[in-house]
């Protein structure tokens, strides 16, 4: 049966079930027992307000705190059936749903506490990015396989052309440092990245410049921002010299949103098909995604040079 205990002293395997180094663990613990401590002082696990003072019943499964993160981590970052969740850690499956959705709930808490969580309302979203030393940001979208809906117009909303199979969609803001600082909302397979921006009609900080593919073809924000964006080639046509080589510049620049995404998929709950079908389940493991991504650059900072150092070569 998996205890933390058994692995503590085991860095390769600590990092390779959570997606986290020892000293990260030991550091989110310490605001994760809070909000546990504080859950439980005020809530039953129902959300209904506390009546008795909570004790650990003495034949429970996950006694530690320790072990209800780690029970939570090894979930997010594995992906695994519920029943082989259950079996690893010595209870039966309805436990194992059961603790899932309590402690991502209180994962989440935990992130927002640590300010690791990446903006959703767009009408904040000005405010925080003008707060960025270097006014350069990224955006792409991201998709994740779903199971195919048994209705079929949902399947035809679910259903992505360019990763031919159903999903669900996000678009993603980063910055230099490959943070995720917004996060859209939740959209079908079948709608397009750039639909998503003209419809949440994201503002950006004033002089920033932002670097999308050419998928985002004709996309307008508020603010005084430029948008960064590479040439298509025209039909029947070519390309000069000077714009292929221009478009390659972009394209080592631009890259670095597909980094924090990358980052952001070390999580195989958000990389494989995502079997859960509770509502508002799927966005808030892709949030809680971005917030362990965006918590581990605390630890492990990436830093990359200034567009203008690379345009100039």
């Amino acid at each position: 049966m998996l205890h933390f205990s058994n692995i503590r002293n085991k860095p390769e395997k600590i990092l390779s079930l959570t997606s986290l180094t020892e000293k990260e663990f030991d550091y989110l613990f310490i605001a994760f027992e809070e909000v546990w401590s504080y859950q439980m002082q005020y809530f039953n696990f129902d959300g209904s307000k506390r009546q008795r003072t909570y004790r650990e019943k003495s034949n429970a499964i996950l006694k530690l705190v320790e072990d209800k993160l780690f029970f939570i981590l090894y979930y997010l970052k594995n992906n695994p059936l519920q029943e082989a969740l259950a079996e690893n850690f010595g209870m039966t499956q309805p436990q194992a749903n059961v603790c899932i959705h309590y402690y991502k709930n209180l994962l989440h808490k935990t992130l927002s506490k640590l300010s690791c969580l990446a903006e959703r309302e767009v009408s904040h979203l000005k405010s925080k990015l003008s707060h960025d030393e270097d006014l350069e940001f990224y955006c792409d979208g991201t998709e994740r396989a779903i199971p195919r809906s048994t209705d079929w117009e949902t399947q035809k909303e679910n259903y992505s052309g360019k990763k031919h199979c159903h999903s669900k969609k996000n678009n993603v803001i980063t910055n230099n440092k490959c943070e995720i600082l917004y996060l859209s909302n939740t959209y079908e397979g079948s709608v397009h990245d750039k639909k998503i921006t003209d419809e949440e009609k994201i503002a950006l900080a004033d002089k920033s410049k932002l670097f999308v593919d050419t998928g985002f073809q004709g996309i307008e924000v508020d603010g005084d921002s430029q948008i960064m964006i590479a040439t298509k080639k025209p039909r029947k046509k070519e390309l000069s010299e000077e714009k292929k080589n221009l478009n390659t510049l972009l394209s080592r620049i631009r890259v670095r949103v597909e980094h924090a995404i990358g980052g952001v998929k070390r999580l195989r709950i958000v990389k494989d098909k995502v079997r859960t079908r509770k509502d508002n389940f799927r966005d808030m493991l892709m949030e809680m995604a971005c917030g362990l991504h965006n918590f581990r650059l605390k630890f492990r900072p990436w830093k990359y040079p200034k567009s203008e150092k690379i345009l100039q070569t």
